[in-house]
């Protein structure tokens, strides 16, 4: 077999090793190497993966898992607040929800007492239950919002902990603080 000799990444001592062998250690400092070969050149470069690379994304990938995850919570709730009708239609329209009612009523209303017909309180009933409805409207959207502005808050308290620079930092500061401590 034919013999390579190659530089140590680490220590740049000089290495001999056989042409098929892959790994090395480095007989002067201990770094375990890779033997690259690229076309007709061949180097040597750390074996080890360097964790800390690797353990600097984890935080980073943890919070974009927790907006996915967030956004996936929301879309079901949403379903589940609006009806699967509503919410294919997007954000609800409250404004325009109100108006609707409001003219059904005024219509009702003048229905009722323009009419020469006397209902008695059966003329009544279908201006209840149009206030029942937008009652019951009301409370539903009312809560639709609420459970929107916390998901809403969640995921901009996600997003801030992202630029932010280190949120378990802040103990440290408040530990070096004289007017914390009680000093």
């Amino acid at each position: 077999m034919k013999e390579l000799t190659l530089r140590c990444q680490s220590c740049g001592q000089s290495l001999t090793i056989d042409e098929a062998c892959r790994f090395v250690t480095c007989a002067a400092c201990g770094a375990e190497l890779e033997a690259v070969r690229n076309g007709d050149a061949v180097f040597t470069r750390s074996a080890k993966t360097d964790v800390s690379v690797i353990d600097a994304k984890i935080p980073e990938l943890k919070r974009q898992n927790d907006l996915i995850r967030l956004d996936q919570n929301w879309e079901i709730q949403r379903r589940e607040l609006l009806g699967r009708l509503s919410a294919d239609a997007g954000e609800p329209k409250v404004g325009l929800m109100y108006v609707v009612l409001i003219l059904g009523i005024g219509f009702l209303l003048y229905i009722r007492f323009s009419s020469d017909v006397n209902l008695g309180l059966a003329g009544y009933i279908p201006i209840v239950a149009m206030l029942f409805f937008m009652v019951s409207m009301h409370r539903r959207m009312s809560f639709y919002q609420k459970a929107r502005q916390r998901y809403l808050d969640r995921r901009q308290e996600i997003e801030e902990v992202r630029t932010s620079k280190d949120p378990m930092d802040s103990t440290a500061s408040a530990d070096n603080d004289p007017s914390r401590r009680g000093d």
